[in-house]
Formats: C-alpha cells, sequence, structure tokens
C-alpha cells in the first residue's frame, strides 16, 4: 500500500477503532452543500436571529467537517456553496437546485466514490461515516435517513455512474426506490440534523450547548 501522509489524528483513530468495526478502504470525495446569507437555516426564524442563525450553521459546518477531515478513506472534501470556505476545495453552487447541483458533481466525476453529506449534523460522530462508507463498499450504496425516517442526511455512493439524486421531501423513499440495492444505515449522529425548532430541542437534550442560542 503507498504510504499517506496522513495527520496524526487520523493515524490515531485508525489505531483506536475496534477489529469488530468497518473500515472503510476506497478513496472516497464527501461533497457537503451549505447554503450561504439569509438562507441558513430560515425555519429557526422565529427561535434565532440571523445571526444566531449563521452562528449555528457556520458551528455545525466546522463540526461535520472536521469529522471528515479525520477520516483517512476521504481523499478530498468539496463545498458546494454559494461561496469558498477556507481550506476546502469549492464547488460554486450555479443555482440549479440541490438535485441539479449533485447532478452535474456527478457527471463530471462518474467513477470516484461519493459521498453527499448534509452540514448540519451536530452530534455526527467519525466512526459514523466510516460505517456509511463501508456499508457502501459492500452494497454499492448506502445511505443515513434523517430521525424522522423520510428525509436523507447522506448518501454514499461507491458505484460508479450516474444516480438520480432527489434530496428534499420523502427522500429517503425516493432514493430507496432507485434501482439497484441500497443500504440504511442508522446513527444518532447521522440522523439528527437541524432544521426545525423540534430538531433544535431534540439535539439540545443531547448537547446541551446548542439549546442555549
Amino acid at each position: 500500500m503507498i504510504a499517506r501522509a496522513w495527520p496524526k489524528q487520523r493515524w490515531l483513530l485508525l489505531m483506536t477503532l475496534r477489529a469488530d468495526e468497518p473500515v472503510a478502504t476506497a478513496r472516497w470525495t464527501a461533497l457537503v452543500p451549505l447554503k450561504g446569507g439569509d438562507e441558513r437555516k430560515s425555519r429557526l426564524a422565529d427561535r434565532l436571529s440571523l445571526e444566531q442563525r449563521c452562528t449555528l450553521s457556520d458551528a455545525m459546518a466546522d463540526h461535520v467537517l472536521k469529522c471528515l477531515s479525520l477520516i483517512p478513506a476521504i481523499d478530498r472534501i468539496v463545498i458546494l456553496s454559494p461561496r469558498t470556505r477556507v481550506r476546502f476545495a469549492w464547488r460554486p453552487d450555479q443555482g440549479r437546485g440541490l438535485n441539479g447541483e449533485l447532478q452535474a458533481f456527478r457527471a463530471d466525476d462518474p467513477i470516484t466514490p461519493l459521498l453527499v453529506i448534509h452540514g448540519d449534523l451536530p452530534l455526527l460522530d467519525v466512526r459514523e461515516v466510516i460505517a456509511l462508507l463501508a456499508t457502501a463498499e459492500r452494497t454499492g450504496r448506502s445511505l443515513a435517513p434523517d430521525r424522522h425516517g423520510c428525509g436523507t442526511n447522506a448518501l454514499a455512493l461507491f458505484e460508479p455512474g450516474p444516480f438520480p439524486f432527489a434530496f428534499g421531501e420523502e427522500s429517503m423513499r425516493l432514493h430507496i426506490e432507485v434501482p439497484g440495492s441500497i443500504a440504511i444505515v442508522v446513527r444518532q449522529g447521522l440522523a439528527m440534523d437541524v432544521d426545525s425548532p423540534d430538531d433544535l430541542d431534540a439535539v439540545g437534550r443531547i448537547k446541551p450547548r446548542l439549546a442555549l442560542l
């Protein structure tokens, strides 16, 4: 195996994984869609000011990006956003809607294993992402649903080729209905995104600091 210049934290992670925990071995690209400006977390407007929503969004995105950066199997992290973010590759959002942007990104590189993961997962754990990737390497595709079992918080595509992305309402069902095998990976951190006041309260019961906003 070719030696890779992984940060010390990545080596420590590999050393602390239990023998029975799955390990992803392919080289993945992680794509993280992030909104900008006043669009961020608009459903929380009755609870939080714009400044608070931006602070919350940035904190959650930073947490997700930190988790991804610690995973040896992830070779590249790309931000899909109207604005750049320091330290990561940037894919400008052309305003085609999330699914249109993902289709275009996949068309540009249909071969490399692709992880699409939302940036609003404040309880995300590195091992959860590794489990999602390792499962996709076995089954071809894997999906992490939201806590309601309706949406898709992360989608891992190990199989090459196009995929009909269907993020939005009932995305879990629509993604499962795509021909071919797909595994469902349920983990607390992958499932608990923050879109609504109820989501914020649910996460706040586990991570009280978020409830203070």
